[in-house]
Parts: structure tokens; C-alpha cells; sequence
């Protein structure tokens, strides 16, 4: 694959698709045998369906104002994702964990993540960009919005995207049909992953008498 057809790749891919893809260049690379707990599993098989955007822009309306919500693509996601890593700069740099305030990572973490679904908004017949204003300006305006705008941003990431990886990375056992979900981490790329090797250490300590 060339680097062009990557940079490609990730502005026209969305979040959306994003766990479908996933799974399919897994499946290609090691095949659709999953291990976890020494158990094992196959992974859902993907369709050129599931590759294929579905999600409509959404408009929300609260007072005034109104904003279109839509689906980012991997490129925004990780522009935004770097400005996170740069906004969490300072918490890292706390030589104590007592001396962070893990609330306030954790609004920031939730205002970056929301703040990426917002196309534009609207006001007395002016739509406004939102990526044309700078990244402080953007968390102010999210900041300010009643809690129940802020429940149906989430709950048009959960309907479009969070859905998706659940069905993206389930799993069903070879053996006794058991589902599960596969866990996104190192292991899953891993071509030398073994039955033993997918076994938690708490399983481990379990067995140990």
C-alpha cells in the first residue's frame, strides 16, 4: 500500500467504519481465530456492507441556536486526538498521581471526543464552521450547552459508532457458541498469540495452588 493511498484512505474512512475495517485487515493478516482466556473464538465476518457509511448528519436545535453533528473521518479524529495529547501535556508533567485531578482529565478527554461530531452550528440564519474556530473557543460553546444537547451528541455517537464496534469485534466460540468481544490491544495484531498466551494473569493465579 503506498503512503498516498493511506493518506487517502484516512480521509475518506469514518469513525463509523472505522472497527470494520479493522477487523477485516486483521482477518486478512493472522485470519479469524481469536483467543482470549485460552478459549477459542472466530470473529464476526465482515460484508461489503458494513464498509459502506450510513450515518446522516444530525441536526439538534436548543434555543436559538442549531447545530449539524456528523460523523468524523480517521484524519479529523486524529487532528483532534493530537490536540488532546497536547491539552494533557501539563497532567503528565505532575510528579505525583495525587497532585492530578483525574475529573478534570476526564471532562477533557469527553469535551475533545464530543466536540469532533460538531460540523456547524447555527444562529438567527448564520451557519457558523466549527472547525474555523480555534480549539478553546470550541469547548467553551460545548461547555455551554444545556445537558440535554450534550445527551443527544452522545447518543448519536453511540447509535452510529459505539454500536459498530460491538458488532465489528464480537466473537463466538468454536465450541460452545459462547460471544464475547475482542479486546483492541497488542495481542491482536500478535501473528505468534498463542492459546496460552491469551490467558489473563488473574486466570492464571486461579489455577495456582
Amino acid at each position: 500500500v503506498k503512503n498516498d493511498d493511506m493518506v487517502d484512505a484516512v480521509k475518506i474512512i469514518t469513525l463509523e467504519t472505522k472497527p470494520f475495517f479493522v477487523n477485516e485487515l486483521r482477518a486478512i493478516t493472522l485470519g479469524r481465530k481469536y483467543w482470549k482466556n485460552g478459549k477459542e473464538y472466530e470473529l464476526y465476518e465482515v460484508t461489503p456492507d458494513d464498509l459502506i457509511p450510513k450515518a446522516q448528519p444530525k441536526t439538534i436545535t436548543f434555543n436559538n441556536f442549531k447545530a449539524t453533528l456528523r460523523v468524523p473521518t480517521l484524519y479529523e479524529d486524529n487532528r483532534y486526538n493530537t490536540l488532546l495529547i497536547n491539552a494533557l501535556a501539563p497532567y503528565k508533567k505532575k510528579k505525583n498521581l495525587s497532585d492530578v485531578n483525574f475529573g478534570s482529565v476526564t471532562d477533557l478527554y469527553q469535551m475533545y471526543e464530543l466536540i469532533k461530531y460538531i460540523e456547524s452550528f447555527e444562529f438567527n440564519g448564520v451557519v457558523y464552521i466549527f472547525n474555523n474556530y480555534n480549539i478553546q473557543d470550541r469547548i467553551k460553546f460545548l461547555d455551554n450547552l444545556p445537558q440535554v444537547t450534550v445527551n443527544e451528541i452522545k447518543e448519536y455517537i453511540i447509535s452510529n459508532v459505539k454500536n459498530n464496534e460491538e458488532k465489528a469485534l464480537a466473537c463466538e466460540s468454536t465450541t460452545t457458541g459462547e460471544k464475547i468481544t475482542a479486546d483492541i490491544n497488542t495481542l491482536f495484531f500478535s501473528s505468534t498469540v498463542k492459546k496460552e498466551d491469551s490467558v489473563d494473569d488473574e486466570d492464571d493465579e486461579e489455577t495456582e495452588d
